[in-house]
């Protein structure tokens, strides 16, 4: 099957199973989402790789009901990815709809997907957990070093660099479109100022997340 016009590889395909967030069953679910993000580079699914899918599906042990949800939540990757600059232009929402044509998804999935994504941004109340792993980016008033010991000596876990196992990046600008902040929402990972990672600080960091 094929999208008239649907060119070449690229867009927002390439490369999307890194911005998947970890969830039971990744060990399975990883090896399947590769494969079809490579098989969706050039917007095009021939028999060939659809019967490859299916195959490699039966061999992992996904039935329909897996590889549908497998496929929700790829498009609901590339939305957040298109959206992660705050700008959808008309090639990323052409871009989300061969997908969801070339997946055989109901329509409206990719609009679905766009409000999920718009509404990423979490505005519930901050809290942290002991040995959360958290990022900083941008240039904050005092030096970031400053605040990288405070957060260490409240029970969390720097780090330099975003990644799936990331809990929260706080930054000096909440709409920054570094790259750090960029792939933060990418991953669905929340971005926060520094004014909101100060009071959560104040409010304590717990030791076990509340369920």
């Amino acid at each position: 099957m094929s999208i008239p016009g649907g060119g070449g590889g690229g867009g927002l395909v390439a490369g999307i199973v890194d911005y998947l967030p970890r969830v039971s069953g990744s060990e399975v679910a990883d090896p399947y989402l590769a494969v079809l993000d490579a098989a969706l580079a050039d917007r095009y699914l021939s028999a060939d790789e659809i019967a490859a899918l299916g195959a490699l599906a039966g061999s992992l042990g996904l039935t329909a009901t897996d590889t549908d949800r497998l496929h929700r939540d790829y498009v609901d990757a590339l939305a957040r990815v298109a959206l992660a600059d705050h700008v959808l232009t008309d090639d990323e929402r052409a871009d989300l709809a061969t997908i969801v044509t070339l997946l055989e998804l109901p329509a409206g999935t990719d609009a679905e997907a766009l409000a999920r994504a718009t509404g990423g941004a979490t505005t519930s109340e901050l809290s942290l957990t002991l040995d959360d792993l958290v990022v900083f980016t941008g240039e904050f008033d005092e030096p970031r070093s400053v605040w990288m010991e405070r957060a260490t000596a409240a029970g969390l876990r720097v780090h330099n660099a975003v990644t799936k196992k990331v809990s929260l990046v706080i930054a000096a600008d909440v709409d920054s479109l570094s790259g750090k902040a960029k792939k933060a929402r990418g991953y669905g990972i929340r971005v926060v100022s520094l004014e909101e990672f100060e009071k959560a600080l104040a409010m304590g960091v717990a030791e076990h997340a509340e369920v």
